[in-house]
């Protein structure tokens, strides 16, 4: 798991540590390279609660919030109980001169 994907679920696993997180950072990939922006896509949902708020950030600077609910019917189909899980995605583009030096 990168370090992006680790503060992801740490972060919200503070605000909920009684339930559990199921999610994946798909992008960027660890040591993806970017030019002129990065993409961050993933998803994440806690069963039966509300959908989780995405925080991006690059070096301590929070660049972006995303909400976790954009349709996923992947995840739904990996998780046919959770009532949630059709939409828990997010997909955010963050360009280049947003980000600090390297990821």
């Amino acid at each position: 798991m990168s370090r992006l994907a680790r503060r992801l679920f740490s972060a919200a696993w503070k605000r909920r540590p009684w339930q559990t997180i199921h999610g994946q950072l798909e992008r960027p990939a660890l040591a993806q390279r970017y030019l002129a922006w990065v993409n961050v896509s993933g998803w994440a949902i806690v069963p039966g609660a509300p959908p989780l708020r995405v925080t991006i950030s690059s070096r301590g600077r929070v660049l972006r919030q995303v909400v976790a609910n954009a349709p996923r019917p992947d995840v739904a189909y990996r998780f046919p109980g959770l009532a949630d899980a059709p939409l828990c995605g997010f997909d955010e583009v963050i360009r280049g001169n947003e980000l600090a030096s390297g990821l």
